[in-house]
């Protein structure tokens, strides 16, 4: 009797990602981006729509992205300073977060 592995699904890590080609890389940031875009727009601030599944590791996300690739080739349509707008515009401080919060439960 041949005895059967049991395969176990591994999940894919930033660092996995980040250590992905180049042209991997750029199409993913691109992707978030857009996801941000969207959620910042369209998509009514719905965690759902965004890749990462929340702000908050939807921007950690594209910050190792953006620091994966070496000076030269860092892309010019998406700067670190924009990432840390879109963390601004998509992260509010807390005591903002809590008002909303008790909006809508009250």
């Amino acid at each position: 009797m041949i005895e059967k592995k049991q395969i176990t699904p591994r999940t894919t890590t930033l660092d996995d990602i980040v250590n992905r080609d180049l042209r991997f890389r750029y199409m993913l940031l691109s992707r978030l981006q857009s996801d941000c875009d969207y959620y910042l727009n369209y998509g009514n601030r719905f965690p759902g729509c965004l890749w990462a599944g929340n702000e908050q590791r939807q921007i950690e996300a594209m910050i190792k992205l953006h620091e994966s690739f070496n000076k030269d080739e860092k892309p010019e349509w998406l700067t670190m300073e924009e990432i840390l707008e879109y963390d601004k515009n998509m992260n509010p401080p807390l005591r903002f977060r809590m008002k909303m919060q008790t909006q809508r439960d009250g």
